[in-house]
């Protein structure tokens, strides 16, 4: 089995990021029983392009699909 998510921070920071750190908690946990997971973080919040947090591989990338005010939080709550 193989799990892709699509975050916008991770890995989670202490500041901000909850359902962050509850997906971060769930990609440990699969990671343990064997699937492959994948994270996929806005570049701009990751800042680099690949690392590993914690044994999950999480890669920075430009999310070119969707503008940028679509990711910001004050968006997302309206």
């Amino acid at each position: 089995m193989r799990v892709l998510s699509i975050l916008q921070f991770s890995p989670p920071s202490r500041v901000c990021g909850g359902a962050e750190r509850q997906m971060h908690s769930i990609h440990k946990g699969l990671i343990a029983r064997g699937v492959d997971v994948q994270v996929l973080a806005d570049i701009s919040n990751v800042g680099v392009p690949y690392q590993t947090f914690e044994g999950v591989p999480i890669w920075g990338v430009d999310f070119p699909i969707l503008p940028r005010s679509v990711l910001r939080p004050s968006t997302i709550r309206s």
